[in-house]
């Protein structure tokens, strides 16, 4: 009997110890996010523009009559021939517009004061397999006969004037801006165009939302599968606990020199017979079995209580 008593309580200590353990755990799930979200690469998306040109000029006696340089010699360049080129890979669909603009300008300390606005060619069209290609060309000498008739009207000796190629690419809600100043630097002499090369690229993303896990398992099982094991093993706590009974603050001890024994049916004899001797109850174990006791001299009065199996 000893030995099952033994067991039992060491199998409810067991069930405290895992209870305690998964509960632990189920509280950790509950901390911890179930989801997170991450940015996974769908397509790469590239765009690029390209611009090439020649110069006309007017004295042939260096270049020739045509050249394509990096730098043109401002005094002696008529016009500009050049061909845009813009191309979308993976190949789409949209429109564009290729606009050559002249603004013209007077100085005023440091600041620019922008009186005239034109349009000197203006291209629109749709992408033709994601590509589109457009010749013109930009006269300088007609430029600058344009700006010398407004800084006649005007009565400005001082105008000058920037000149810029725009393109441009809508694609749904994505859009492609390249702008390609044409510079007259007057400390060199020179003419040359900026920007003539650029190249995009965009990468199409989306969102994934994706599970946490824990102990294997995504968190969202883990809130309910933890939770499930920790009431299961307090439900065999209750099951397999025998609380320690204790009965009216009864001294632990074991009798000694006694001559006669006297057993009492039931524990409330025995209290009366303590109140009456006025003796406490005492509280000793024999053979696993609750012995509660009243000794009047050399005579014990005990109360034996077997241990529930």
């Amino acid at each position: 009997m000893n030995i099952k008593i033994k067991k039992k309580k060491e199998l409810s200590y067991i069930f405290i110890g895992l209870f305690v353990v998964f509960l632990a755990i189920s509280i950790f799930a509950y901390s911890k996010p179930e989801s997170f979200e991450r940015q996974v690469l769908v397509s790469v998306v590239t765009e690029e523009g390209i611009l090439t040109h020649k110069a006309h000029f007017t004295n042939a006696t260096v270049y020739g009559e045509f050249a394509s340089l990096e730098y043109y010699p401002t005094k002696i360049t008529d016009y500009i021939l050049a061909e845009y080129k813009y191309r979308v890979t993976p190949r789409e669909e949209g429109n564009y517009t290729l606009e050559g603009l002249a603004s013209f300008y007077v100085t005023k300390g440091n600041e620019k004061i922008y009186l005239v606005n034109e349009s000197l060619f203006k291209y629109m069209g749709s992408l033709s397999n994601g590509i589109f290609i457009k010749d013109f060309d930009v006269n300088l000498t007609d430029v600058n006969s344009r700006r010398d008739k407004i800084s006649e009207g005007l009565d400005l000796p001082r105008l000058n004037y920037e000149l810029k190629i725009v393109a441009e690419v809508n694609r749904g809600n994505n859009t492609f801006l390249q702008e390609m100043p044409i510079i007259n630097d007057p400390a060199s002499g020179l003419t040359y165009i900026d920007n003539t090369e650029l190249k995009k690229r965009n990468n199409i993303v989306k969102t994934v939302e994706e599970d946490f896990y824990f102990l294997g398992m995504p968190v969202s099982r883990a809130r309910i599968v933890f939770p499930l094991v920790t009431l299961g093993f307090g439900i065999l706590t209750l099951i397999t606990w025998e609380p320690k009974k204790k009965m009216w603050n009864a001294i632990e001890a074991r009798p000694r020199g006694i001559t006669e024994r006297v057993i009492v049916e039931d524990i409330k004899s025995l209290k009366r017979i303590a109140g009456i001797v006025g003796s406490p109850i005492i509280h000793y174990e024999t053979d696993g079995i609750n012995v509660y006791g009243v000794i009047d001299g050399q005579v014990l009065y005990e109360y034996w209580e077997l241990k529930r199996t």
